[in-house]
Order: structure tokens, then sequence, then C-alpha cells
């Protein structure tokens, strides 16, 4: 989908009113669109408008509950106050998608935000292992790395 692309090519490129329009041109065709709604809450993400991202991650959870970067976002987004729980449901996901980036990515944030760094360098690392080419997962493992005192790696 040509308009899909062009929304995601121009979220990318940090054009986020562009990335807005194009994926909203979406969403008014197909509500339920996993990607599209993706999109906006990465948007929303970026512009700190949590209630929104919220609300845009649970949209594409409900159209797909299989998919990990919506349950990751999902649960990054409800359980700022809960890490218990979060961790819970984090595990819980993984233990059904042991290969999801994103599941793997929302864990290690979760252990960094509690300073729980040689638990948020191992979820960092796997999700390394996942997706190498992704670069704020390199620079997660990195931080992590760094407060664990072992700068040479």
């Amino acid at each position: 989908m040509p308009q899909l692309d062009e929304a995601y090519d121009a979220l990318l490129a940090g054009r986020l009113d562009d990335a807005r329009r194009g994926y909203e041109r979406v969403l008014k065709f197909d509500s339920r669109n996993v990607d599209a709604l993706l999109g906006m809450a990465t948007i929303a993400s970026r512009q700190n408008a949590a209630e929104v991202a919220h609300s845009y991650y649970a949209r594409a959870f409900e159209a797909d509950p299989t998919n990990a970067t919506a349950m990751a976002g999902l649960v990054e987004a409800t359980s700022q106050g809960d890490s218990a729980s979060a961790e819970s449901e984090l595990k819980s996901a993984l233990a059904m998608q042991p290969d999801s980036a994103a599941l793997l990515v929302a864990l290690g944030n979760l252990f960094a935000r509690e300073e729980r760094w040689a638990d948020a360098q191992e979820a960092y690392f796997r999700a390394h292992t996942v997706d190498s080419g992704n670069a704020d997962i390199i620079i997660n493992l990195a931080v992590s790395l760094d407060h664990l005192h072992q700068k040479q790696l």
C-alpha cells in the first residue's frame, strides 16, 4: 500500500506531520490497519502524548492480539507505576513470542527504569541478536553496559 509506505518513510525521516497525515488517510479506509495504528502510536509517543499513544496501541492490540509491538507498547504505556505487573505481562508475552525484539526492548526499558542494569543488558542483548541492525537497540545495549562499567564491550 503506497500511502502506508509513504507515511512510514516520513516517520523514519522525522517528518511527523507528513507521517500523521499519511497514516490518517490509511485509517480512513481501514480503521484496523495495525501498521497505521502503530505509526500513529509512535508519533504520539515521540510527541510525549502518552494517552494518545496508549489509545493507538490499544486499538492495534485489539486488531491483532498477537502483534508483539502493539503488546509491548500497550504494556509500557499502561504500567508506568506497576513494574511487577508489567514485567509479568512482558515475560508471559515473551513465553509465546521469545524472538520478539519489541517485547525484549520493552522488558529492557522496564529494567532500565528500575536501574536493574544487568537484567536490562540481558534483555537488550537478546533483542540485538534478533534485530542486529536496529540502532536504538544498540544504543540501549551500550548504555546498559556503561552502567555495568563494561566500557570495553
